[in-house]
């Protein structure tokens, strides 16, 4: 029940007061976005049973946020982490490494909507 009361405060967010009406497809992302972002802060117990007991004391609600402030904390990683590519990448005039190393993470942070599409993932 938290889960499908998590998803519709979410479908309010992303709609805002517009329309109260989604497609399957879009509710679908979000739903799969949540869920992400849940397992996200479960990952971080050792085992299952506590993630599942944290669940249970605190509330699905509280996994969400508590994951959505580690995406974020992950996000600030990357940026950082971009700058510093930045002001030490190497002029070797190559196309491919201009678009990879400075365009893929460039785009990668323009696109990435860890507030309805957290599962298109971030690895560190």
């Amino acid at each position: 029940m938290q889960l499908l009361q998590l998803l519709d405060e979410r479908v309010y967010r992303y709609n805002g007061i517009d329309s109260s009406s989604i497609r399957t497809e879009i509710m679908e992302e979000i739903s799969n976005s949540n869920i992400y972002t849940i397992g996200t802060y479960l990952k971080t117990f050792r085992n299952p049973d506590e993630a599942l007991k944290n669940i249970k004391e605190k509330g699905i609600k509280y996994s969400y946020q508590e994951g959505k402030r580690q995406i974020d904390k992950m996000l600030n990683i990357i940026r950082v982490m971009y700058i510093k590519i930045k002001q030490n990448s190497i002029n070797v005039q190559n196309y491919t490494y201009d678009a990879t190393i400075i365009g893929g993470i460039q785009g990668f942070l323009k696109i990435y909507d860890p507030d309805f599409k957290a599962q298109e993932r971030i690895r560190l």
